[in-house]
């Protein structure tokens, strides 16, 4: 009689089951244009809730983003995300004098081959990209009338790096590059970059393109002052021009100016205005090194002299009668110089210093050797000048700033430079999806490019969260990168939320994780096994429990049944030994 009660409430629990699911079933899946079913789903008319099928991308495509599945829910299927996009095929290949045409190099374009002049061309002119690759071989290109250096071993086209010369410096990193690639350069001191285009292409035929860096040397423009006069110098970058005006007039402006990098006069020009008819004086002559002169006024006019007097170990050099000019300027002005023919300190020089210890007064013939400041390079001297009576010879040393060259390759990332100098810097940016690990901005220091190279890493996202009830399906190779895509079903109850989430750019998931939420779940719980009792069926033998069954044969076996609950109902099968 027991077996009996519980034959009936096992077949009855399982007819409600089958009514609840049957209603559920999907028909064939959607077709979309591009975007085919998987061979193992064609023909297939029905599907039960919450299976999936798989599209694929069309010949010729490939999987660029989305999920590749739609899922049976409720008797419809949910929209497909997959996006699809053409295969490429990349370059068609190099052809030893010709070259190909290209249309572009995705699926279905087309590529012409070409051949240079006194050459015919051998072979397909046209290739196809298809999806796996281009198709046939790259034709030939054979001259029409044969010679010794046709028949010479073909070598690979390379460019050589270009050196530093005195118009500018390349930045290369490698001793030779391909065809298609490029080699940048900046413009060295006293030139400029003429157009906008900072580097070099390497030509198939193994020269650059432009063969030469465009960077002309800075020179400035003849200028007139009105009733004023200049004196010019080779009128090229930092060079000087000397202004005076004429007699009658005042120079209102700077007297000295310089051949800027923009090719233009820097300050800005004076000019030279009228005197108006006031009382010219002079003011009180002021020499170093003087104890004054004779006979000390406020004031002195035009013409009026004065008398220079040297301090005590100075003697004078010129004339110590000077007279007051038209200008207000005092004329030949004497020097006050050290006697017995010492200096005194040696004059500034820019971006350099002395390595001797500063000192009053220098003894005749006495050397002093300059050194470049931290940064900089001699590129110019001598470095040395001697006291030859009281006065220092010229200093012909030029420090220019020591150059650092590339900062090198980043992959995944590139270097923004400000220069290559010494003081400038080199920031890296990082592609999109990559962030940045180490410090981003390098400095040009006097020994080179301080610190390490930086790494641009690809973004990556935690394991997508489980949810209760829910299946999650995830492709992923161990590594989630940007643009991953996880996917919820659940098998029981309603999905509240996005069904689809993706990896974003900050290593973070587009939304957070749905839930299921429903009125009736179904809940587990293992049960004492009863020997001695036994079932009759007929195999195959289904639980009642969605997506289980148990295949029976001729030997005895157990079978754990789970209990079910719904409402105030509870259905509780017990265990069985089930045999023949």
């Amino acid at each position: 009689m027991a077996i009996m009660l519980c034959t009936w409430v096992f077949l009855a629990f399982s007819a409600h089951l089958v009514a609840s699911y049957t209603g559920r079933k999907c028909g064939s899946p959607p077709v979309y244009p591009g975007k085919p079913l998987e061979e193992r789903y064609e023909g297939k008319q029905e599907f039960s809730n919450t299976d999936r099928v798989v599209y694929k991308c069309a010949l010729g495509y490939t999987h660029s983003y989305g999920s590749r599945y739609s899922f049976c829910q409720n008797g419809q299927w949910s929209l497909l995300s997959m996006q699809c996009r053409k295969k490429r095929c990349g370059s068609a290949g190099e052809i030893l004098n010709g070259r190909f045409r290209q249309m572009g190099n995705a699926f279905g374009d087309k590529a012409y081959a070409e051949c240079n002049e006194g050459y015919v061309l051998q072979g397909e002119p046209v290739r196809e990209c298809l999806s796996n690759g281009w198709s046939g071989m790259a034709p030939t290109c054979v001259a029409l009338v044969a010679d010794s250096a046709s028949s010479a071993s073909h070598r690979p086209v390379i460019c050589p790096l270009l050196h530093k010369n005195k118009n500018a410096t390349f930045h290369g990193t490698k001793a030779t590059y391909e065809p298609g690639e490029n080699l940048s350069y900046s413009c060295n001191v006293g030139f400029r970059l003429i157009g906008n285009k900072n580097f070099l292409l390497c030509e198939r035929t193994g020269k650059w393109n432009p063969s030469h860096a465009n960077c002309e040397k800075i020179k400035c423009e003849k200028f007139t002052i009105a009733n004023g006069k200049v004196q010019f110098g080779n009128l090229t970058f930092n060079t000087k021009a000397n202004i005076s005006c004429k007699d009658g007039y005042r120079l209102r402006g700077p007297s000295v100016v310089t051949c800027g990098a923009d090719s233009s006069w820097t300050p800005d020009l004076p000019t030279c205005e009228e005197v108006l008819p006031v009382q010219v004086t002079c003011l009180p002559p002021a020499v170093p090194n003087s104890s004054g002169q004779d006979g000390y006024k406020m004031a002195y006019e035009v013409g009026e002299q004065a008398t220079i007097s040297c301090q005590e170990g100075f003697e004078p050099i010129g004339s110590s009668q000077v007279t007051c000019g038209a200008d207000g300027q005092w004329q030949e002005m004497p020097e006050c110089r050290i006697a017995g023919g010492k200096c005194q300190p040696p004059p500034y020089f820019p971006n350099a210093h002395t390595e001797h210890s500063n000192q009053r007064h220098y003894e005749p013939n006495t050397p002093v050797r300059f050194k470049c400041n931290h940064g900089y390079r001699m590129v110019r001297g001598p470095s040395t000048i001697y006291c030859r009576n009281g006065r220092w010879t010229d200093l012909r040393l030029i420090c220019e700033k020591k150059k650092c060259g590339s900062a090198g390759e980043i992959q995944n990332g590139r270097y923004r430079y400000t220069g290559s100098l010494f003081g400038d810097t080199a920031t890296v940016t990082c592609n999109k999806g990559h962030r940045l690990v180490g410090v981003g901005v390098r400095h040009c220091r006097a020994h080179g490019w301080d610190g390490r190279a930086p790494v641009c890493e690809a973004i990556q996202c935690p394991e997508p969260p489980e949810v209760p009830d829910a299946d999650l399906f995830f492709d992923t190779s161990g590594i989630i990168k940007h643009g991953y895509v996880a996917s919820y079903r659940c098998r029981l109850g309603t999905l509240i939320g996005s069904s689809d989430i993706f990896c974003t750019e900050d290593g973070t998931w587009s939304a957070p994780a749905p839930r299921c939420e429903g009125q009736h779940k179904a809940k587990r719980i293992a049960l004492p096994v009863l020997y001695h009792e036994t079932v009759l069926y007929s195999p195959p033998c289904y639980l009642p429990y969605p997506q289980s069954e148990v295949w029976g044969n001729s030997f005895r076996h157990e079978v754990s049944i789970p209990i079910w609950e719904r409402g105030d109902i509870q259905v509780q099968p017990r265990k069985k030994i089930i045999g023949p």
